[in-house]
């Protein structure tokens, strides 16, 4: 009976890696370099993220820094660096690193402005360190962010709460 070569065990990050690596070679443009590092990154950031998410479930706060700091470092993607930087602060925060976590935070709203969350995040933890202005300014933003994206009394509770933030933190 003839024997079979064994299938190269191969998963889909390194055919990916394979494909990019022959596609630069082929063409030797800087647009296959880019595109090369896009798909590398793909699932280094999406596996990163669940990866330091266990890590946080664990208890191990300073490992996951890490391995997110260094993931955030090679994606060239927006919305992977933009999930790496909302886990980044997160994880500082755990960590008790509030001002690193606010940085991040910051980060996350220059590259996805007018995101609710992530100014809500900001205010909260700039409250925190006594940063009155930047915890006015940006509970400012998200008052209206949240008025602006769904008129209406779903998120009533939301800016009322906000409106008497943003009272108290001007007197």
């Amino acid at each position: 009976m003839p024997q079979v070569a064994p299938e190269w065990p191969v998963n889909r990050h390194k055919r990916l890696i394979v494909a990019g690596a022959v596609f630069i070679l082929l063409t030797g443009t800087g647009i296959a370099v880019a595109a090369y590092y896009h798909w590398v990154s793909v699932p280094t950031a999406a596996a990163s993220a669940a990866k330091a998410d266990n890590l946080n479930a664990q208890g191990n706060y300073t490992q996951a820094l890490g391995l997110l700091q260094n993931a955030n470092q090679r994606t060239m993607s927006n919305n992977h660096k933009a999930l790496l930087l909302s886990r980044l602060a997160a994880t500082s925060a755990d960590l008790g690193s509030n001002q690193q976590a606010l940085e991040y935070f910051q980060q996350l709203n220059q590259l996805q402005p007018n995101n609710y969350a992530t100014l809500m995040n900001i205010g909260d933890l700039a409250v925190q360190l006594g940063e009155k202005q930047v915890a006015l300014t940006s509970y400012q933003q998200a008052l209206m962010v949240r008025k602006v994206q769904t008129p209406g009394i779903y998120y009533q509770d939301d800016i009322d709460q906000l409106t008497q933030t943003i009272a108290g933190l001007e007197q």
